[in-house]
Formats: structure tokens, sequence, C-alpha cells
């Protein structure tokens, strides 16, 4: 026995002191032994009084209670920590492993009391529940959060399908039948202009045949080769001439033709002004649901892309918050199998490094588990009818109504004659001078 030892036996006041020093630097293994006897009167061994005795006993509980009160601050049983469905693993963490921290405290200061050791029961059941609760909690939010992200794609996908896919077929046929109206109206103005020249030239002939002689009759025949003018001044002739002359005949046969050829001409420029309206009709019909169509996918994607954005930082957060999630899992884990799954006897030798092992666990592979992929959102497409969009052959802004189709088989009235210019008297012939 030390010398500190026996000075813890001399005198009460001096025993409590000494016994508490003695207690803290022995964890209160051996208070009750080294203070149960102290030298007799001849220096020999006795046992102290019933009062000494008592106040020895004392003293060690109070050191034994000073040495461990940390240590016993932390022996929560761990049958009163099991997780629930929701537990959050990250303070879950905590609390086992403050568990655990005590756990070793206990077995470095050699406190063996059984009530606060770890069952292999409880320990295998709290990491069932982790296994099959808390990780697949984890999981399931996992597979939420990428379903999310996948969901958002698909949207800005949907924007091309919906605005631009589904009206294809629509705009096409309107663009075939525009196109064909159009080769209606190019072909008709290429016959108008054929007809224009043929009406002009029979018109041409009238007017010289016209305006070879018969001016002494007092009939101008102007430049006009309308046919209106033309029949006046032929009306005008024929009102100095006999019916039956020659000259009459001629003019009236080239007059018909003239007049023939430009009711035909005008009943197919009213055939062609139709023809033209109706492309423009059908265009600019088509070309107001391009812009529609343009405008609304533009829009489309534009809002489902921001908003894909908007889920995509919000999913980030809670990704890393995840991953935070799957190392504390590990740590549970570890602290569980390697700390409180061990007896006392191993952690009082290696009980510091397990803790430190648990405590470094960087949980690469279980976070990796829990990474989203997060896929490029689909790019702006470009409007697949911008070609139609930049013809300019159609002004659409020019607001035109649409012309009345032409009596299909029926001949258009010819245009109103102008009334004739009535023939000048002719002056009376002086009769003869008698010889």
């Amino acid at each position: 026995m030390s010398a500190q030892k026996l000075q813890c036996c001399l005198g009460v006041a001096a025993m409590m002191c000494l016994c508490a020093n003695a207690v803290s630097s022995n964890s209160g293994r051996d208070v009750e032994g080294v203070c149960s006897s102290r030298p007799g009167k001849e220096g020999g061994t006795g046992s102290t009084s019933g009062a000494e005795s008592m106040l020895l006993m004392k003293s060690a509980t109070l050191a034994r209670s000073s040495a461990g009160l940390q240590v016993n601050s932390v022996a929560e049983p761990l049958s009163g920590l099991l997780p629930g469905r929701h537990t959050d693993p990250l303070a879950y963490e905590k609390k086992i492993e403050l568990v655990a921290r005590g756990r070793v405290a206990r077995a470095q200061h050699g406190d063996m009391d059984s009530s606060s050791g770890s069952s292999a029961e409880v320990v295998a059941t709290i990491l069932a529940i982790i296994e099959d609760e808390v990780k697949q909690d984890i999981a399931s939010a996992h597979r939420e959060d990428q379903g999310e992200v996948l969901r958002h794609i698909g949207y800005i996908k949907e924007c091309q399908q919906r605005e631009l896919d589904n009206y294809t077929e629509v705009i096409d046929q309107g663009m075939k039948q525009a196109r064909e109206v159009e080769v209606k109206h190019r072909t008709c103005r290429g016959v108008q202009q054929v007809l224009k020249g043929d009406s002009e030239e029979a018109c041409k002939q009238t007017h010289q045949w016209l305006s070879k002689g018969l001016s002494h009759l007092g009939c101008v025949l102007g430049d006009s080769a309308a046919p209106a003018d033309l029949k006046a001044h032929i009306e005008c002739v024929a009102g100095g001439l006999d019916e039956a002359h020659v000259f009459l005949d001629e003019a009236r046969l080239l007059h018909d033709n003239c007049a023939n050829r430009s009711v035909t001409h005008s009943a197919k420029i009213e055939e062609c002004d139709y023809h033209e309206s109706e492309h423009r009709r059908i265009h600019c019909t088509v070309e107001a649901q391009i812009q529609t169509q343009c405008a609304n996918y533009d829009s489309c994607h534009a809002r489902e892309a921001s908003r894909y954005t908007d889920v995509k930082a919000q999913v980030e957060v809670a990704e890393i918050a995840r991953k935070h999630q799957a190392v504390a899992v590990e740590k549970i884990r570890c602290f569980l199998t390697n700390v409180l799954g061990v007896n006392y006897t191993v952690l009082a030798e290696t009980g510091e490094a397990r803790m430190a092992a648990c405590s470094a666990l960087l949980g690469e592979n279980a976070s990796a588990m829990y990474v989203i992929d997060y896929p490029e959102p689909p790019l702006l497409e470009g409007c697949p009818w911008k070609l139609w969009l930049n013809d300019t052959g159609v002004d659409c802004e020019i607001a035109t109504k649409p012309a009345p189709a032409p009596n299909a088989g029926q001949r258009p009235l010819p245009a109103p004659t102008a009334a004739p210019t009535p023939a000048p008297t002719p002056a009376p012939t002086p009769a003869p001078t008698p010889v």
C-alpha cells in the first residue's frame, strides 16, 4: 500500500479529501479496500469504528460520483433510442455517437454495470430499422426527386409535340392548298396576258380600218381603241352612209372581233382576281396559324425550361442533404456494430480507435447511391415553317375584300357602251347655176 493510500486512513477529515483524490485516480475501484483498514495503536491493523466506516463509505461514493459524472450523463439505455419511421439520420447519428462514446468511457473506467450495456438484440433491432425504414425513406425520396427532374424534362419535350408536331399535318395541308391556288392564279394571269394581247390587237385593227377615210362625214375617230369608242365612231359613220356600204360591213366585223376578245379578256381578269383573293386568303390563314403555333412553342419552352431550372435547384439542395444522411447512416451502422455491439474488454483497449474510425467515415459509396441525374433540357428548336413566313410574295397586312367567284360556264356581261356621238347634220348641196 502506497504512502498516499496509508495517509488516507489516518484522519477522518484528511481521509475524506485524500480518498476523493485516490478515487479520481483509481476510478473508485479500490476505495473500500484502501480505506477499510488503518494502523492500530501498536502499528498493527484494525477495523475502524462504525461512524468512521460509514464516513469512509460516503466519501468513496461521493468520489465515484464525482469521477463518473460525465460517464453516467451519456449512459442512456440504448433500448430507449429506437429510431422511428421518419427519424432524421443526422440527428440520430449524434445520439448514437454520444451513447457509444459513453460506453467507451465506462469501459475505460472499469464500470461494468450491465444495466447500461448494449444487448445484441437491441443493436440488431436498431440496425434492422435503419435498413428497412430509414434507408428506405431516403431511397424513396431519392426516386421521387429523380422522377420529378425527368418529368420536367418531359414537359419541355412536350412543348414541341403539343405546339408544333400536332399541327404539322394541318399546316402542311393548308400550305399544299395555298400552293395549288397559287398555281391557278399564276396560270390564270398568264392566260390573261395572252387574251389582253389578242384583244388589243383586234381593237387596234378595227381602229386602223376606221381611220382609213370618211373623215369628210365629220366623225372624229380619236386615239382610243376601246370597243365602246370604236362602236360610237361606227354609228356616227353609219348615219351618213348607206347601210350596205362595204366599209361599214368590214368595220362591224372587225369591231365584233375586238368586242368579243375584250369581253373574254375581262372575264379572265375577274377569274384571276378570284384566284388571287383565294390564294391570299389561304396563304395568310396558314401564315397566321404558323405564327401562332411557333409563338406558343417558344412561350411553352421558355416556361417549362424556367420551371425545370427551379426544380433542379430545389432537388440539388435535397440531394446534398440526402448524401449527408447516407453518410450518417453509415456512421450509425459503424457505431452500432463496432462500438455498441462490442464487449467492454475490447472497448477498454480499442474503444477510442473504433470511435475515431467511425467518425472519420466519408461514405463515398453510400452517398454515390443518391446522385441525381440532371439531363440537359432540350434546346429551343427554330420554327419549322420559317421559309413560309419569309415568303414575300403575299402581303398579309393588306386587308382585301375577297373577289366574288366568277359565274362558271356563263359569259360575263360586257361593259356598258358609251352613248354614240350624234352624227352632224350634213350641209345642203347648192343648186346648180342655170346657164
